[in-house]
C-alpha cells in the first residue's frame, strides 16, 4: 500500500488542524499542536489518535475522527469499515489506509475544508429553506420556527455544502432566506468557495426541520446511527411512501431513504395528530429489525396568517356591485390535492350559470392532466386563474378576497392553508378527515368527502350562494383562537428538543 502522507505545508497544516480540533473530544491529551516536529507528519497525528481511542473504538469516536481526516462526513458503511480495520491492522497501518481514502474519495475535501467542533449548541438542518425561495408548507414552519429559537436557546442553523462534505454555517444570503424572510436580503452568494468549514455535531441534538437531498440522505443517515448524537426530526407526513403511485419515482425512492434516517432518530414531532399516527405505525414497522425506532409526538404547527402585520392591507368582504365573487384554492398542481375534481366542480356550477372566479395559487405545478384542464377551461373563457410563487402580500389579498377558499385534498399532513384562511376569517371547504379535519376544528369550515363530486359540487353551491351561511361561517372562524408562530415554536422545542438535551445531559 503507497502511503499517502502529505507533506508539510499548508494542506497538512489543515488536515492537522481538524485532526487535533476532534482530539479534545475523541482522545484529549494525545496530540500537540503543529509544528512540533513529528506532528507535522498527518499519519503520525493520526496514528496517535488511533492509539487514543483504543483497538475497539467506539463508532461514534471512529465517525468523528473520519471527519477530521477526511475533511468530510463518512457514511454507516464507511464507518463501520474503519473500525474493523482498527481492530485487525493496528494505528500506524489504519492511519495509512484511511488517508489513502481520504485522497480517493474526495481530495479537494481533505485539502481544503476546515472545522468547527459543536458541542453545546443545538445543530439545526434548514439546508432547503436556506437555498430557495419556495415558501409553501415546509418552509413556512422553518422561517417561522427557526428564528425564535435563536432568540431563546443555543442553536446553529445549518445547509449541507455544494458538494455534500456535511453541514457548514449559513452564509448570508441563507440567513436571510431563513432568519429574515420578507425583508430586504441580500444578493444571491454565488458558487461556494473550495474551502468550507465542516461543523461538525459532538454529543448533541440535531434537528432535521425538512427533507434531505438524494446527494446527502447517506451521510445524513449515518449522522442519525453511528455518530452519537440525538437526531431528531419534524414529521410533515408520508404521502411520498403512502401515496407512491401519484408521485415521481425519484421523490418516492428519496423519501423512502429518508425514512432510513428517521428509524435511527430518537424523536419525530409530527405537524398534526393526524401526521403523528402515520410516523407512529412507521416507527412500530421498524421495531422487527431490532431497532427502538422513534418517540412520536404530536405538535400542531401554527396558524398565524400569511402576513398579519398591522400595516396590512384591508380589503372589503364585500365586493362592490358587478364584481364576481371568488373562490382560492391554494396547495401545489399535483394529482392529491384534487384539483381536477375542483375543477369539474366549477364546471358544473358555471354551466348551471353561478358567477364567480376560480383563483389557484401554488408554489409550484408539475401535474400535466391538472394543468392541461386548466387551459382547457381557460380556452372555453372560464375565469380561472393559476398564480404561481405568489408573494405572501399577494397571498394575503387572496385570502382577504375570496368568498371562500377550497382545500379539497386527498391527502394532507396538516393543511395549512385551511388554518390559514380560518385566520383571515374565510371560510373553508375542505376535506373530512385527516389532517385537514383537524385544521379545522374550531369552526369557519364546512367538511365534505374530496372523493364524492356531487358533495363538492352542493357545498360549493351553498357558499355561492347562501349569504347567512357565509356570515355565519366567518362569525366562527372570528371566534377560533389561532396558534401563534411563538407558541409552536416553544412547544416544539419542549417535545422535540428538551427532552433529549436532558438525556444527553445524564449520559
Amino acid at each position: 500500500m503507497a502511503q499517502a502522507v502529505i507533506q508539510p505545508d499548508a494542506v497538512t497544516a489543515r488536515v492537522a488542524a481538524r485532526l487535533e480540533t476532534v482530539a479534545a473530544v475523541v482522545a484529549p491529551g494525545r496530540v500537540t499542536g503543529p509544528g512540533d516536529g513529528a506532528d507535522d507528519d498527518v499519519a503520525t497525528i493520526l496514528e496517535a489518535l488511533l492509539v487514543g481511542i483504543g483497538p475497539r473504538p467506539t463508532l461514534e469516536r471512529v465517525w468523528a475522527l473520519l471527519t477530521a481526516a477526511w475533511g468530510f462526513y463518512p457514511t454507516s458503511d464507511q464507518t463501520l469499515e474503519a473500525r474493523r480495520l482498527i481492530e485487525l491492522r493496528g494505528p500506524r497501518r489504519a492511519a495509512l489506509w484511511l488517508m489513502d481514502q481520504a485522497l480517493e474519495l474526495n481530495p479537494t475535501a481533505t485539502a481544503t475544508n476546515g472545522l468547527r467542533l459543536v458541542t453545546t449548541e443545538v445543530v439545526v438542518d434548514v439546508s432547503h429553506t436556506a437555498r430557495s425561495d419556495l415558501h409553501t408548507g415546509i418552509q413556512k414552519v422553518v422561517r417561522s420556527t427557526v428564528p425564535i429559537w435563536i432568540g431563546h436557546h443555543p442553536v446553529i442553523p445549518v445547509s449541507w455544502t455544494d458538494d455534500a462534505s456535511g453541514w457548514q454555517e449559513l452564509s448570508p444570503t441563507g440567513r436571510g432566506r431563513v432568519l429574515e424572510w420578507g425583508r430586504d436580503r441580500p444578493a444571491d452568494d454565488g458558487p461556494q468557495e473550495t474551502a468550507q468549514v465542516i461543523v461538525l455535531p459532538w454529543h448533541t441534538v440535531v434537528v432535521l426541520m425538512e427533507l434531505p437531498t438524494m446527494e446527502t440522505v447517506t451521510r445524513l443517515a449515518a449522522v442519525a446511527e453511528v455518530s452519537g448524537n440525538r437526531v431528531v426530526a419534524v414529521g410533515h407526513d408520508t404521502i411520498p411512501v403512502v401515496r407512491a403511485d401519484e408521485l415521481y419515482p425519484e421523490q418516492v425512492t428519496l423519501f423512502t431513504r429518508y425514512l432510513g434516517v428517521l428509524k435511527h432518530a430518537r424523536r419525530v414531532a409530527a405537524v398534526s395528530h393526524s401526521a403523528a399516527r402515520e410516523f407512529s405505525g412507521f416507527a412500530s414497522a421498524v421495531r422487527p429489525q431490532g431497532l427502538p425506532g422513534p418517540t412520536v409526538v404530536a405538535c400542531p404547527v401554527a396558524s398565524d396568517p400569511p402576513l398579519s402585520s398591522p400595516a396590512a392591507t384591508e380589503v372589503s368582504r364585500n365586493p362592490a356591485v358587478g364584481v364576481v365573487p371568488s373562490i382560492v384554492c391554494v396547495g401545489t398542481i399535483e394529482p392529491r390535492k384534487n384539483h381536477l375534481a375542483l375543477l369539474h366542480a366549477c364546471e358544473v356550477l358555471w354551466q348551471e350559470g353561478h358567477s364567480f372566479s376560480l383563483v389557484l395559487i401554488s408554489g409550484s405545478a408539475w401535474a400535466t392532466e391538472q394543468l392541461t384542464r386548466i387551459e382547457e377551461l381557460r380556452a372555453a373563457g372560464r375565469p380561472v386563474e393559476l398564480r404561481v410563487g405568489a408573494t405572501d402580500e399577494e397571498l394575503s389579498e387572496a385570502y382577504r378576497r375570496a368568498r371562500f377558499s377550497v382545500l379539497a385534498s386527498l391527502h394532507e399532513g396538516f393543511g395549512l392553508p385551511v388554518s390559514e384562511s380560518l385566520a383571515y376569517g374565510t371560510p373553508v371547504v375542505t376535506s373530512d378527515y385527516g389532517g385537514t379535519r383537524e385544521s379545522a376544528a374550531g369552526g369557519g369550515a364546512v367538511l365534505v368527502n374530496p372523493r364524492d363530486d356531487d358533495a363538492l359540487v352542493d357545498a360549493l353551491r351553498r357558499l355561492l350562494t347562501d349569504d347567512e351561511e357565509i356570515a355565519r361561517l366567518r362569525r366562527e372562524a372570528a371566534r377560533r383562537a389561532p396558534r401563534q408562530a411563538a407558541d409552536y415554536a416553544e412547544r416544539l422545542w419542549e417535545q422535540l428538543v428538551e427532552p433529549e438535551l436532558l438525556a444527553e445531559e445524564s449520559r
